[in-house]
């Protein structure tokens, strides 16, 4: 585990505790992160105390006991420590049957990447590039993890493994940073993608049955949800308004509505190609559905179903592997091309981000990733952008994680504005500097850490965020905040000066003018920390996670 360190007051002091310290130090205290226990304390003043967190995953709150005879005392901070930022899944090695699951950074730091180096060697020095540190998972799983899903501080995994961490979990589990459970028996095939619609966790892929808790057999197809145990009942796999006939590889569900893409023609008797609809009551096709291909990946914005794949007919217009489907005007619409095969969608920020293996996207230089923004009345054309200099290889999927891209896949190698790195890997990271296009963002590749001889991964086909998605912002990042007092005697304003400029303006956003391409700085004014706002820079790292 991590060691981590508690601020707080009145941990152990001959004030706080009525006596001095014992030669073992203060004790008689208890830490407790996500209801579990900070192990090793050791409190090194009446501040702070030092502990070993236990593994866990998300935003977890923080308890502290004092157990003195005859006073009990405790205090409380709910949600306040992160635990990974990223999860990735998919294979291990190549050469070895076996799925991994790895988690990615907390903070939005850069490592060096240390070459291995043989027992009994010169060590090789670091190189001139720099990565995303990440770790591999103790977690030992059979097979391919093949999609992930962070939800209420745990993550469900789904794939071709039927044991992971010694329990028999057959294709899909729950993971809570320390124990691997089972849903139920599982699938009897590959789970390819999750959702959670209303309070149910959707789960699709290439399976035709579900297996409840006592074993009995639910015929489902290639669609099931899981209704979580709650109090008085267990856990139970439900048809999702029907059986589906064929395999589903993406799902996507906002309050009201489910979508499901795949490889299908049929729910029950209803006919549907490859794409649908539910909207709690019932199964609705999106007109004539697509041909020519499966659909393998979805993503809403607006009152736009984007859907991508390796199709080439869409609604019997010529819409190949990228489409939209106008929800309020039920129709499909062109939107650009690509030329290739779209395998991640993702709605950052009211950007859409288009993952795959293709070369040009909307007529525009985009190695296997790309950036389109709609119009803002959303009835013309957007514009598509490339995102740094793109990746060479795959992109099998795509997760924002505040504010910064994270990319997995079959990668290859990744390319800045001074060569070429090679994504180990298979994960790389892209954080936009508030840039109209991408000229001053690189994509960074993942260092495995503590890996030793291994310092590579297979192919990876699963991503989850844990940053909710309400933070994640495709933005500048803020390097300063305001602090505003109450005097403002004697205080006259500051100004915003370059060399070949000068602004003067407000202390606040709204009134501060900018110049492209202009480097600027703050000019405080006569005695301006007497005034009423006073800008405060922050350091651009380490930035913390929500």
């Amino acid at each position: 585990g991590t060691r981590v360190t508690v601020v707080g007051l009145y941990f152990g002091s001959p004030y706080s505790r009525g006596y001095s310290e014992p030669s073992g130090g203060y004790g008689l205290l208890d830490v407790l992160i996500g209801g579990r226990p900070c192990t090793n304390l050791t409190v090194s003043s009446d501040t702070e105390i030092l502990c070993t967190a236990p593994a866990l995953v998300g935003k977890q709150g923080v308890v502290v006991v004092i157990r003195e005879p005859g006073l009990e005392r405790s205090g409380r901070m709910a949600r306040t420590v992160t635990f990974n930022a990223v999860y990735f899944g998919g294979i291990f090695q190549h050469q070895v049957a076996r799925g991994v699951l790895g988690t990615g950074p907390s903070l939005n730091r850069s490592v060096p990447f240390v070459p291995f180096t043989a027992p009994g060697v010169v060590l090789a020095p670091p190189t001139s590039w720099a990565g995303v540190p990440v770790s591999v998972d103790d977690l030992v799983v059979d097979n391919t993890v093949l999609s992930l899903l962070y939800h209420n501080a745990v993550v469900y995994m789904g794939g071709n493994f039927k044991i992971a961490g010694g329990v028999k979990v057959s294709h899909v589990a729950s993971f809570d940073g320390s124990l691997v459970k089972a849903l139920g028996k599982g699938t009897d095939g590959a789970v390819h993608t999750f959702a959670i619609y209303k309070d149910l966790l959707i789960v699709g892929g290439t399976f035709t049955k579900t297996f409840q808790p006592s074993g009995g057999a639910l015929r489902t197809g290639g669609l099931a949800a899981w209704r979580a145990a709650s109090t008085g009942q267990a856990g139970a796999w439900e048809l999702v308004g029907a059986s589906l006939q064929g395999a589903v590889f993406t799902s996507l569900a906002n309050s009201s509505r489910l979508y499901v893409g795949g490889k299908f023609n049929q729910f029950a008797t209803q006919r549907f190609n490859g794409i649908a609809m539910y909207d709690g009551a019932g199964w609705s096709p999106l007109g004539a559905g697509v041909s020519g291909g499966n659909v393998l990946a979805l993503a809403v914005l607006d009152h736009m179903l984007y859907v991508g794949g390796d199709f080439s007919w869409a609604g019997g217009k010529k819409l190949s592997a990228v489409a939209a489907w106008d929800v309020s005007m039920s129709n499909w619409r062109f939107f650009g091309k690509v030329d290739g095969k779209v395998h991640s969608l993702l709605n950052w920020d009211g950007h859409l981000l288009v993952g795959g293996k293709f070369e040009t996207a909307g007529g525009v230089l985009a190695l296997s990733i790309a950036r389109y923004l709609p119009s803002s009345d959303g009835q013309q054309l957007g514009r598509w952008y490339s995102v740094g200099r793109g990746i060479d290889g795959k992109v099998n999927a795509l997760v924002a994680a505040g504010h910064c891209l994270y990319a997995a896949g079959d990668l290859g190698q990744v390319s800045d504005w001074s060569g070429i790195r090679p994504a180990t890997a298979n994960l790389a990271r892209y954080c936009p500097n508030g840039e109209d296009a991408n000229s001053s963002a690189v994509w960074e590749p993942a260092v495995l850490q503590d890996s030793g001889e291994r310092q590579g991964l297979a192919t990876l086909y699963g991503l989850a965020s844990a940053v909710p998605a309400s933070v994640a912002h495709f933005d500048l990042r803020r390097t300063y905040f305001w602090e505003c007092g109450v005097n403002s005697t004697n205080a006259t304003e500051g100004m915003w000066k370059s060399t070949t400029n000068a602004t003067q303006g407000m202390r606040n956003e709204t009134n501060m003018t900018v110049t492209t391409n202009t480097t600027w700085d703050w000019v405080e004014g006569v005695n301006a920390f007497n005034g009423t706002c006073i800008r405060h820079e922050m350091p651009l790292a380490p930035l913390v996670f929500y």
